[in-house]
This record gives structure tokens, C-alpha cells and sequence, in this order.
């Protein structure tokens, strides 16, 4: 029977190191004070169970884990000094590129492209200045209205002369 008795109380403090690790892995002393605590309440008067090697496991569990912890929040803290490092570089370049437009006037430098669709009165254009990008897709007049001579000027205008644009700013 004192077998069977202690090895219900190895189970009871295999689940009070489960629970008190769960709970508060980072407190080594008071998971230890706890355990031990606990294993006195269920220990049989006059019996000799040992408690010490859950204890010792809860201990070393609880070191390793506060061991990590503390890892884990030095590399957080390199983490954010090298964040910071890389911010500050950042907005140093920042202030050099604005010193260089003041120098320069604030004359921007603008990308712009255009393709016209072949055999169609189609045109497509981009441009990108600063921070902005402008799409536009435009309808053109045709080209050789002019060189049908005479009546193309009776007829007036015509919507081979007529143009549309649209601009789409993004």
C-alpha cells in the first residue's frame, strides 16, 4: 500500500511542477518554495518520499526558462538598438537628398514615356516626377487630315480632329 501511496504522490507533484511551471516559469525560488510546500501537505506523517528530484527538475526547468527569457530580451534590445542605428542612418540621407534639391533649385527629376499604338489613334504616356506618377491614355487627331487638301478645310472639323485624353494621377 505505501508504494502505491507513493507513487500518487510522485503523480500529485508531477502535476504541481506542471501547473507552477505554466504558471511562473520565471520565479526559480518560489516555484521551489511551492513544490516543497506541497509536497509536505502530501506526504504520509512518518513516511520518507523524496520530493528533491521533482524539486531539483522544477528548478533546473525554471532556470533554463529565465535563462531564455533573459536571451530572448537582449536580442530584442539589439534588435531595436540596431533598428534605431539604421532609422538614424536613414534620415540622415534623408536631409542630404533635400540639402542636394535646395542646392540644386528643386528642379526634379522627371521620368517620362510614351508609345503610340501602331495604325491606331491611340497614345499611351507615363511620367514620374518626385512623388508623383501620371498615366495617360489619349485619342490623337489623325495625322494626315491636313494633306487631303482642300476639302478637308470646307468640311470644318471633323472627328478625325477631335483629341481625348485621360490622366489618371497615382
Amino acid at each position: 500500500i505505501d508504494s502505491s501511496l507513493e507513487l500518487l504522490f510522485v503523480k500529485q507533484l508531477a502535476l504541481v511542477r506542471a501547473k507552477l511551471l505554466k504558471d511562473d516559469l520565471g520565479d526559480v525560488e518560489r516555484v521551489v518554495s511551492t513544490l516543497d510546500d506541497a509536497a509536505e501537505a502530501a506526504r504520509r506523517p512518518g513516511a520518507d518520499w523524496e520530493s528533491s528530484s521533482e524539486t531539483a527538475a522544477a528548478a533546473a526547468i525554471s532556470r533554463e526558462v529565465r535563462s531564455r527569457q533573459a536571451k530572448v530580451a537582449d536580442v530584442a534590445a539589439k534588435a531595436q538598438k540596431q533598428q534605431q542605428a539604421y532609422l538614424q542612418v536613414f534620415q540622415l540621407y534623408q536631409a542630404q537628398i533635400a540639402q542636394l534639391k535646395q542646392a540644386v533649385g528643386e528642379q526634379p527629376a522627371t521620368l517620362q514615356m510614351s508609345y503610340r499604338v501602331p495604325d491606331t489613334d491611340l497614345a499611351l504616356s507615363a511620367s514620374r516626377s518626385d512623388d508623383r506618377t501620371t498615366l495617360s491614355l489619349t485619342c490623337v487627331p489623325d495625322d494626315s487630315a491636313p494633306l487631303l487638301g482642300p476639302q478637308g478645310f470646307v468640311r470644318g472639323v471633323t472627328p478625325l480632329d477631335l483629341g481625348l485624353t485621360l490622366n489618371l494621377n497615382i
